[in-house]
């Protein structure tokens, strides 16, 4: 039949989409009047001395320097490092977002009646799978990491800003540790670049 059908391709559907990872958007920038760019960096992380949690912060640092293991970048910490890099985690406020979704209900159609050619009267009763968008509600939040890359200068001298960058990804609560490591993941592979717009990045799971 059809309906049943139908059901199967729509649980299908959201399986798949289950699967297909966290969606982040990513922007990068640097500032023109830095050094020349480098394929790799060694930096020190420097701890969030505002961070409302400092457990949690103690994660985001250890997740951070896990993540760029492998990627040529070398995490130190060592004192005087030449580069720092400076982050943020965050969930801004709720807010009430509104999609529309296809949904199918049930539907007759006429019923039918026609005579066959030996005189037979056939009926035909309908029934069908009608589509419809249907607008749901839905409270989210977006999680945010703030990254930051600085030079240090002389004693006394103020750092110089090398790079900026900013993962967001949307939610349905405002559990950070969730979404962690899609932020993270995001960051870590346009770490240093200028990405001249906002990227829209799938980031699926690491196994």
């Amino acid at each position: 039949m059809l309906i049943p059908r139908l059901c199967a391709v729509a649980v299908m559907a959201a399986v798949l989409a289950g699967c297909a990872g966290q969606q982040v958007r990513f922007d990068g920038f640097r500032d023109a009047n830095a050094p020349a760019a480098q394929p790799t960096y060694t930096f020190a992380i420097a701890p969030n001395s505002d961070a409302p949690n400092p457990i949690l912060d103690k994660e985001v640092r250890k997740r951070l320097t896990d993540a760029f293991a492998g990627t040529g970048n070398t995490v130190t910490t060592a004192p005087n490092a030449a580069y720092v890099l400076r982050y943020s985690l965050g969930a801004t406020p709720p807010r009430e977002e509104t999609t529309y979704a296809n949904r199918f209900a049930s539907a007759r159609e006429p019923d039918m009646a026609y005579t066959t050619a030996d005189g037979r009267v056939l009926r035909h009763h309908g029934l069908y799978a009608q589509p419809s968008m249907v607008p749901e509600t839905r409270t989210v939040f977006d999680h945010v990491l703030n990254l930051r890359l600085e030079k240090t200068g002389p004693a006394g001298a103020a750092p110089q800003v090398v790079w900026i960058g900013r993962a967001a990804t949307t939610a349905s609560n405002d559990d950070l540790r969730a979404t962690l490591d899609a932020l993270i993941q995001a960051s870590v592979q346009h770490f240093g670049q200028d990405t001249g717009r906002q990227l829209q990045l799938t980031i699926k799971p690491r196994k």
